[in-house]
């Protein structure tokens, strides 16, 4: 396929390993697994008033709680059931299955009396391969080596992993990344928020 300028916002590890424009990056990943559960009304009384919630406790596989049902109708019918999501972070080579989480997830859930067992409804469950790009010592240097490769190529790879870096990749900071980057290529305005290491560029 011929291009004029390819932004890519695909895991940059997975662009530089399908094109083989260079060795491959020593850069490491998360995942996570999501567990979601519907329940039955009432909904517990502090989760009335929260929307997430974190929890730095070895008791429990999940670090963070979200309430959906806090988002709005997001169950079959609002007046019977609410909804809890919840997200757990291991290595890339954990061998904890799926199934495993969600039962650990689900007990945790109850432990930490966010509902009762008698509420359940419904369980989801899913794995995400690429949860948290992780900020190693070598992840500077080696996404920099990657724009080298790409830049020259009119190959410019932003986003939670088409940049690979977690502090500057937040939903609204890859708005800001898309933003920049075309004020950078048409404009030619330096980027400010996503810094390649290429300082000839100035992004």
């Amino acid at each position: 396929m011929d291009y004029d300028i390819l932004i890519n916002t695909s895991p940059i590890d997975k662009l530089i390993n399908e094109t083989k424009l260079c060795s491959p990056l020593n850069i490491e990943r998360s995942k996570v697994f999501i567990v979601g559960v519907g329940l039955k009304l009432p909904m517990t009384e502090f989760c009335k008033t929260i929307t997430w919630l974190y929890f730095p406790d070895p008791a429990v596989p999940f670090y963070r709680l979200s309430i959906h049902s806090r988002y709005g109708e997001v169950t079959p019918d609002n007046t019977k059931y609410w909804s809890v999501m919840c997200e757990c972070a291991r290595s890339i080579d954990d061998p904890i299955t799926e199934e495993e989480i969600r039962d650990q997830a689900v007990e945790g859930l109850i432990l930490k009396s966010i509902f009762t067992r008698e509420q359940i409804v419904s369980i989801y469950s899913t794995t995400l391969d690429y949860g948290y790009p992780i900020p190693t010592v070598e992840r500077d240097a080696e996404i920099a080596r990657a724009h080298a490769i790409l830049e020259p190529l009119d190959i410019y790879s932003r986003g939670r992993f088409g940049g690979w870096k977690y502090e500057a990749s937040n939903q609204d900071h890859c708005f800001i990344q898309g933003k920049e980057l075309a004020d950078r290529l048409f404009l030619d305005i330096p980027e400010k928020l996503y810094k390649t290491g290429l300082p000839e560029h100035r992004g």
